[in-house]
């Protein structure tokens, strides 16, 4: 596990492999001194506030920046050390970097927000998830009574399917986290996590398979890009192979039945043959493993290797925050 050790003053962590996904595991951030991070924050983003309340909407693609991240780091040596560890770690494209406690529980949700970003931030520079208002920190919870012609798995209750997050953009995110402020009561909400680049791997040498992958190499998808991540009214589309050379994986299905339904009236079956069928070879127990996030726990997610999905479940209070990084 990732420590913090007082006489050495270094980072130590956990490596390991499970249903061929390379994780790192981290115990705690207990060296980053948060205090002096939001201090930091405040005094960098937005100096005449000097005393009002930290708030949360001031985290945008433009105040998150890489002069922001090199002033954050320089006056930290906190954010630095875990820096570090998470750059080497998406240096060797870990499929998950697991964060078990960031050390913000006790802390107001806006401070949770700029703390998981400014973790982010060390990573890679945020992408907008609010086109409109150019947030980058993404509130992962019920709002199923909103009006949306299109929602997306974030606003609801029910089961999300394995997918790519940002399948639907023309380069979709390299990485992503999910911070938990407050995990689901009724048990469910749980994560699966599949690495769909091995598999991949695996069914291009198998005579029983190999046309799956043939056909999602060679078949052009259409996504529609759900109402929430689009500027003003009307119907985006992006199209795009599931597979492909640079992007290992680019899957959402409801996003590709709901984009050839509307550009074209109909669907391609032989894709959708194939899609369904890989999605459920990622769901047998030998490829995916499971991970319910506890509170103030963290996961970053190489999403060009690893499908992720999340079961149903009934605690309409349950809050993930969830970050996307270019």
């Amino acid at each position: 596990m990732l420590g913090f050790n007082d006489e050495k003053d270094t980072l130590y962590l956990d490596e390991y492999k499970e249903k061929s996904l390379d994780i790192v595991s981290i115990s705690g951030l207990s060296n980053v001194e948060w205090d002096k991070v939001f201090d930091s924050f405040k005094r960098l983003v937005e100096p005449s506030a000097h005393h009002k309340k930290l708030t949360s909407k001031l985290l945008t693609e433009t105040h998150l920046s890489d002069h922001l991240r090199q002033v954050l780091l320089g006056e930290n040596p906190g954010l630095r050390k875990v820096q570090s560890i998470l750059l080497r770690a998406m240096s060797e494209k870990k499929h998950l970097i697991h964060i078990r406690s960031l050390g913000l529980k006790y802390k107001s949700a806006d401070e949770q927000a700029i703390g998981f970003a400014a973790i982010s931030l060390t990573m890679g520079l945020p992408l907008a998830a609010d086109k409109e208002s150019g947030k980058v920190v993404w509130d992962v919870m019920n709002r199923e009574r909103r009006s949306s012609a299109y929602p997306t798995f974030s606003e609801g209750t029910g089961e999300a399917a394995y997918h790519t997050d940002t399948a639907f953009y023309k380069w979709p995110a390299r990485y992503f986290g999910l911070y938990c402020r407050k995990p689901a009561v009724c048990g469910g909400g749980v994560n699966r996590f599949c690495n769909a680049a091995e598999l991949r791997r695996r069914l291009t040498g198998d005579p029983a398979y190999s046309w799956i992958v043939k056909t999602l190499c060679e078949t052009n998808a259409i996504f529609r890009v759900p109402s929430s991540f689009m500027k003003g009214n009307g119907e985006e589309f992006v199209e795009a192979r599931v597979f492909d050379d640079d992007i290992a994986i680019r899957l959402r299905l409801d996003s590709i039945v709901k984009g050839f339904q509307l550009k074209y009236g109909r669907q391609d079956e032989k894709l959708l043959r194939a899609i369904n069928d890989f999605l459920f070879l990622a769901d047998m127990p030998e490829n995916r493993i499971k991970i319910k996030l506890e509170e103030d726990s963290a996961i970053y997610i190489n999403n060009h290797e690893v499908l992720h999905y999340r079961d149903r479940f009934t605690d309409s209070a349950r809050h993930l925050m969830r970050i996307w990084l270019k």
